[in-house]
């Protein structure tokens, strides 16, 4: 299998039946990863999200992961009043 990458490049490995119990994780991940530092701004982390089209960006110091910043945390974070923010503060449905 050739490595995807792209938004719904997973989706699609898996829509073109690929047994999701033999791919690995190599042939699909994201190659080109945007990162912050705790040190990181919301401001910037949202700027990233914009303009990159994610949703989640790994948090890294000194080389290594210490977090990931979701979307959801940024709702809750800048407007906790706004609907993005309940939704996201609500409890899953199981």
């Amino acid at each position: 299998m050739r490595h995807r990458d792209g938004p719904g490049s997973r989706v699609q490995a898996l829509a073109e039946s690929e047994d999701p119990r033999t791919i690995k994780l190599a042939d699909i991940c994201s190659r080109d990863v945007t990162s912050l530092s705790p040190e990181s701004s919301v401001g910037e982390a949202v700027k990233l999200m914009r303009d990159k089209a994610v949703r989640r960006l790994p948090v890294l110091e000194n080389g290594k992961p210490v977090g990931t910043v979701s979307i959801r945390d940024l709702a809750v974070r800048r407007d906790p009043d706004s609907a993005l923010a309940d939704i996201s503060a609500a409890p899953a449905n199981n």
